[in-house]
């Protein structure tokens, strides 16, 4: 008997749910390509988007029902099949949103980040959860980097480490990128020094100190990682910078691949993965909720 397709529904056809894709033509910048690139694992059941001229462009260009609103997804959802839910709103909506969601008891649901607007949304969301035991995971997408991840085994491990964060546009919003991988790359057992006006100083374990600095609006996000032999950047683009013995070299990362690593994590059902990335979400939002 051939295996149902996990059905997806995409909540938020904007910038990174949709509209992207009409911008960016040389990367997988949006969940709708990602969906889509997986077609013969994923079936694109439906959208969700109040915005009825995206709807319609949407509906138009795919031939996927385009709604416009939750409720109307009750007509015409199919019982009996694996769900995922990709929620790609604003995050002031991601709380009452993800609580309707939970009412189609999805297997799977990706959430844009952050989480939710405060600690206390996503504490009501993860007690919510034990009752429909949805997996959920949340769109940082380094964390779901197999460059990322294998720059940490090969150069990373056990090593002294002193790095640099820029970020533009707050903390929560660019910046909690960066926060999301060094839990990642670094774990969770940490302790924030606050050292000057949109400056801070995370330590790990005694042995890594990366330092958080706010920019200009028009600044490049980046992380600068060193140790004794090597310097790592990662500014956006399609490499990681690797300074080794006097030898540059790149390795091209995940913004090509931009939306398709988390479904891949999905589709190879890695839970491990998944589990680390949602925890680390959650150490996020802790942190954020000390500022």
């Amino acid at each position: 008997m051939k295996k149902k397709k996990t059905k997806v529904v995409i909540i938020g056809l904007g910038n990174v749910g949709y509209l992207y894709s009409h911008k960016i033509n040389n990367i997988i910048s949006t969940h709708t390509q990602a969906v889509l690139t997986f077609k013969k694992k994923l079936d694109f059941f439906a959208a969700i988007e109040k915005n009825k001229k995206i709807r319609n462009n949407f509906e138009k260009k795919f031939k996927i029902p385009a709604l416009s609103n939750i409720e109307d997804l009750k007509k015409i959802y199919e019982k009996n099949s694996d769900y995922l839910f990709i929620l790609s709103t604003n995050t002031h909506t991601h709380h009452q949103i993800l609580k309707k969601i939970f009412e189609f008891k999805p297997k799977y649901i990706l959430c844009e980040k952050p989480f939710c607007s405060s600690i206390k949304e996503v504490n009501n969301i993860i007690k919510l959860n034990k009752k429909y035991k949805s997996k959920i995971f949340i769109n940082y997408t380094r964390s779901f980097d197999e460059k990322w991840m294998s720059i940490k085994k090969k150069f990373l491990l056990k090593k002294k480490i002193r790095g640099k964060v820029f970020y533009n546009k707050t903390l929560m919003n660019n910046g909690s990128h960066f926060l999301h991988l060094c839990f990642t790359l670094f774990g969770r057992n940490v302790k924030l020094e606050k050292l000057e006006k949109k400056k801070f100083k995370i330590i790990f374990n005694n042995n890594v100190e990366i330092i958080f600095i706010e920019n200009k609006k028009n600044f490049k996000n980046k992380i600068i990682l060193k140790t004794e032999k090597i310097n790592i950047e990662d500014n956006g683009n399609l490499y990681f910078k690797i300074k080794d013995k006097n030898k540059e070299y790149y390795l091209k990362n995940r913004t090509d691949t931009y939306q398709l690593n988390p479904l891949k994590a999905i589709i190879n059902k890695d839970t491990k993965i998944l589990e680390n990335n949602l925890n680390n979400a959650i150490m996020v939002q802790h942190f954020l909720s000390t500022f």
